[in-house]
């Protein structure tokens, strides 16, 4: 099974506030990482993201996100979509941060469910 991913190059790209790009981006982390490690290690990732996020550190939530997806990438080819997909998505604007992480953080959080 397959994850649909736009093409983070394409004019639609530009418009993260579309929930179709926040929806995959939530189903990729998903399936990366909502079962990876123990409760403890996700409970932590999802832990230190979420302060990311609230101190507005962006490179400090990216490098958390990338370590762990660092560990899934052998296993997961999720995991590497998922990594293409944010490499995009951090260098569009700052406002758009909150809405790319919470994403992220939710896909994480569903356990691998979505």
């Amino acid at each position: 099974m397959s994850a649909r991913v736009k093409n983070p190059k394409n004019k639609e790209f530009g418009k993260l506030s579309s929930s179709e790009l926040l929806r995959d981006l939530q189903r990729l982390s998903s399936r990366a990482l909502g079962k990876a490690g123990s409760d403890n290690y996700r409970q932590k990732l999802v832990f230190d993201l979420l302060n990311a996020v609230k101190a507005n550190d962006q490179n400090r939530f990216f490098w958390i996100l990338l370590r762990a997806l660092n560990a899934q990438v052998k296993d997961n080819s999720d995991a590497k979509r998922l990594a293409n997909l944010l490499g995009e998505a951090f260098l569009s604007s700052e406002a758009n941060f909150e809405k790319v992480a919470y994403s992220v953080i939710l896909g994480i959080m569903s356990g691998g469910e979505r």
